[in-house]
């Protein structure tokens, strides 16, 4: 029995449908298209090419004999004669007789060997020398008696048509000059008789690539400049090298934008071009139209196979179609039905190979039930279990979410809190979850308000960048202190702070705070007056502490709020502060009967109607305690240093905080730059002594501060 999918059963299903209607007609017709097209094109460009080449030339040699015409009347004239022997009138009658023999020159003048214009006639003005004019510098003079024939560049005369001026010297020593102005319409004559197609023509260029004629007289009226154009470059390239003509072309947009073919030719006298141009649509028509016959060739003869296919086709009906509803009996589960084909082709093999396939579907289908219900089975336990981790993952994600909604609440606290508050105070406000404390309460304060006398009179004359520059320097040395006294900073007046203790943490010795605080500040200030006395600025430090009661409390609005006070006491103080002279701190008769040991001098009465007495601080007694503050670290910093100084990793302690790897750095660094640490070690060293190793991350009571 011969095995299923033989090489002889493919080979020859192969060559009756593939090599046979594909290949030996579709392709031979399309090889035959191309090469015809290939040579096609070729020739009709060589062609092309030779014609344009000769219309090229011959237009260079008559624009050549043009020139060269007029060259000549003009060195047959008077010249021919010794120099002296020729007189002033005739030399006048000879060129009226060069006008009328040579209508393309309009205008002819002798310059004498000094290029001086001795004779001047012309068909567009008046027959008179300029006798005055010398021309002995310009190159119509120069050149023509260094032996050569000068041309000069094509110009414009009354924007009409194009001229061009020779100049001819006259023989033996010391030699004149006869200087002619041609019109070069016969060139454009000339161009405008060239017929190239039906959409050809030729133009001509001067070697700056100025347009000297075209058939669109137009174009040379707008003294077009053609030297962008690559043929026109590639032109005047070739051409300076000795050449009359060539027979290269190019492909290249022409000044429309058209691709056409381009061939040149050089004018040696003057140095001009002459190009021939044809659009390529017009040069390549017979190639398109021998392309759309092989076209037409293939499409025919792929109808032809197409329609040989059909026929073929007819006599495979029959058993395909038999083939095609056993296999739908076999697909739709009838695995015990034989299709049996008997043609003798490959088609007899395919069948065979689907009745194999059914009897072995067949066998397998047996045992394939029972792997399903196993399979089921196994996919049934594996949703459960995705399932259970499934709500797993939600509980963990809701706690997750939770506790983050728990810390940014918390960091939003702390951010508006830190505005006005001494940042450990700030932090010790959020530890404490309470925020009841910045509402609207009375309470007696302890107001300092302080500032630089003299910088009112310093800003209106000095430069905006010196003021803003001083006003940096100051706030950022006096804020320093205002943190580091634990008072609240309630805003900044001008040049001037105001700040006040006892709220919204309560303190045991406010006026004590305020008074130690306004003279840190001055000694703090006094250290800046050195740089400013150097620099010229008269600005001194000045302050007024006063206490009383305020209502506190946050006011603005929602995206603004302060905290603020409202009473006399602030007023009170600004007065003070106002009375104060260069280097003073005024204290209300309140504030120096409550601080002991203060050092102060009555300063007399100070504000309007019924003046306070005021007294001039000079400095404090050693007895008066320092000001306690609250602890250094916020509750989130020790539980991050509790858990160093267990020897956890920033990973591990991002995993145990539930936060990134970066907080846990930035925690780590506030906490060695409030302690004055410089590593990890000494972090944790710092947790056991103050036994927050023992307590745990959690523990609420605040460390001892480290000594110094």
């Amino acid at each position: 029995m011969r095995r299923s999918g033989s090489p002889t059963h493919r080979s020859r299903l192969f060559r009756k449908y593939v090599i046979v209607l594909v290949v030996l007609v579709g392709g031979m017709l399309a090889a035959s298209g191309l090469i015809e097209g290939y040579f096609s094109y070729f020739e009709n460009r060589a062609a092309l090419v030779a014609i344009q080449s000769a219309k090229a030339a011959g237009a260079a040699a008559r624009i050549e004999q043009f020139v060269k015409d007029v060259e000549r009347q003009l060195r047959d004239g008077p010249q021919a004669a010794p120099t002296g022997a020729v007189t002033v009138e005739q030399r006048r009658s000879d060129f009226l007789r060069l006008l009328r023999l040579t209508p393309a020159v309009t205008e002819v003048s002798y310059l004498d060997s000094t290029g001086h214009e001795q004779v001047h006639v012309s068909r567009l003005g008046l027959n008179v020398a300029r006798l005055q004019e010398d021309y002995s510098r310009e190159a119509r003079f120069t050149e023509a008696r260094s032996g050569r024939t000068y041309f000069s560049p094509v110009y414009f005369r009354a924007e009409s048509e194009p001229y061009m001026t020779l100049g001819v010297a006259e023989r033996g020593p010391n030699p004149g000059v006869t200087v002619a102005e041609a019109n070069l319409k016969f060139i454009w004559d000339v161009v405008s008789g060239i017929e190239i197609g039906k959409a050809g023509y030729a133009y001509v260029v001067d070697p700056r690539g100025q347009l000297v004629a075209h058939p669109d007289i137009s174009l040379v009226l707008q003294k077009s400049d053609l030297s962008a154009l690559p043929q026109v470059r590639e032109a005047l390239r070739a051409s300076r090298p000795p050449a009359q003509e060539s027979d290269e072309a190019t492909i290249a947009p022409n000044f429309e934008g058209r691709q056409v073919l381009i061939t040149h030719a050089e004018i040696l006298a003057p140095g001009w071009i002459v190009l021939v141009e044809q659009p390529l649509e017009e040069v390549f028509a017979p190639l398109y139209a021998s392309l759309l016959r092989s076209a037409l060739l293939l499409a025919v003869g792929l109808t032809l196979a197409v329609l040989a296919s059909l026929l073929l086709a007819r006599k495979m009906v029959a058993p395909i179609r038999a083939l095609q509803a056993g296999a739908a009996q076999i697909g739709a589960g009838a695995l015990d039905h034989r299709i049996g084909l008997k043609t003798g082709d490959e088609l007899e093999t395919l069948s065979h190979e689907f009745d194999r396939m059914a009897a072995r579907l067949q066998e397998s289908y047996t045992g394939l039930e029972q792997k399903v219900d196993e399979r089921t089975r196994d996919l049934a336990e594996a949703v459960n279990e995705v399932d259970r981790q499934r709500l797993d993952l939600a509980e963990w994600n809701k706690n997750l979410e939770a506790r983050v909604e728990r810390q940014v609440d918390e960091l939003q606290r702390l951010g508006r809190l830190r505005r006005f508050l001494a940042p450990q105070i700030a932090e010790l406000v959020v530890a404490s979850g309470d925020e009841a404390l910045l509402e609207s309460h009375r309470r007696e304060i302890a107001v300092v308000y302080c500032g630089l006398r003299g910088f009112t009179a310093f800003s209106e004359t000095a430069d905006p960048e010196d003021v803003m520059a001083t006003l940096r320097q100051f706030h950022a040395a006096m804020g320093e202190l205002v943190f580091r006294f634990g008072g609240t900073l309630e805003r900044f007046a001008g040049e001037g702070l105001v700040v006040f203790f006892n709220d919204p943490v309560p303190c045991p010795d406010p006026s004590a705070r305020a008074v130690r605080m306004a003279l840190a500040m001055r000694e703090r200030a006094d250290e800046q007056a050195g740089t400013w006395r150097q620099r010229g600025y008269p600005l001194a430090f000045v302050a007024g502490v006063a206490v009383g009661y305020a209502t506190l409390g946050t006011i603005g609005f929602e995206g603004r709020l302060d905290y603020a006070a409202v009473g006399g006491v602030t007023n009170q103080a600004a007065a003070l502060c106002a009375h104060a002279e260069a280097g003073q701190i005024l204290v209300s008769q309140r504030v120096y009967g409550a601080v002991q040991g203060v050092h102060a001098e009555n300063a007399g009465g100070v504000g309007e109607g019924q003046p306070s007495a005021a007294y001039r601080v000079l400095g404090l007694g050693p007895h008066i305690p320092e000001p306690t503050l609250p602890s250094p670290l916020s509750p989130r910093e020790r539980e991050v240093a509790s858990l160093i100084a267990r020897g956890l990793t920033n990973r591990r302690i991002a995993e145990e905080l539930v936060i990134t790897e970066r907080t846990v750095a930035a925690h780590i660094e506030h906490v060695m730059t409030k302690l004055d640490f410089g590593s990890r070690t000494q972090i944790g060293v710092w947790a056991a002594e103050n036994g927050l190793l023992e307590s745990g991350p959690e523990a609420k009571t605040p460390p001892r501060e480290r000594p110094h």
